[in-house]
């Protein structure tokens, strides 16, 4: 497995973790109690962080040996790195503020503590799932023109259905004019 390959693999743990821990997080709030619901949240930030970390590293790695692809425009990676690094540096501070929380919780210390770290984690990793939309979709974008072109596609196919329906109305209005 190569760079590039490992980087394809890791890239979706921190997109994934993110979209995974907002239920896990907002059900705390319903179930207080169940503590066992708080730390498998904040554990998931967590390895959404940690996640985050190795996708950067391996993204370095990947972007050389995308370079040397002549089919691969390098404005693209460009634009999918700022992205990369945006979403990855608030991924890393949720899961850092996950961690404190985590320990927080095991050492019983103050639940209104607990309940702050808690609300910055939901808030950060609420964030961090809409800026690894965009960073998965910039990453796609290197590889994949049919994720660029569907958009358009989609518009320019409703627009000739649009003209079509157009087309047939005004022949019908024709017809009408002959009686």
């Amino acid at each position: 497995m190569n760079a590039a390959q490992f980087h394809l693999l890791v890239n979706h743990i921190p997109i994934i973790g993110s979209y995974l821990a907002i239920p896990l997080l907002v059900l705390s709030y319903f179930f207080k109690k169940e503590k066992g619901i708080l730390i498998g949240a904040l554990l998931v930030v967590l390895i959404t962080g940690l996640g985050s970390v190795v996708s950067s590293v391996s993204g370095e790695n990947a972007e050389e040996i995308a370079e040397k692809i002549p089919a691969i425009q390098h404005d693209k990676i460009h634009v999918h790195e700022e992205s990369a690094e945006v979403a990855n540096v608030l991924a890393i501070v949720s899961g850092g503020i996950s961690l404190l929380a985590l320990v927080m919780l095991v050492l019983k210390k103050s639940d209104k503590i607990v309940k702050m770290l808690k609300h910055l984690v939901l808030l950060g990793i609420i964030i961090t799932a809409a800026l690894m939309v965009k960073t998965g979709h910039t990453g796609g974008l290197i590889r994949h023109p049919e994720i660029a072109s569907a958009s358009s596609a989609a518009v320019s196919t409703i627009g000739k259905q649009n003209e079509k329906m157009d087309n047939s109305s005004n022949h019908e209005d024709e017809d009408d004019d002959d009686d």
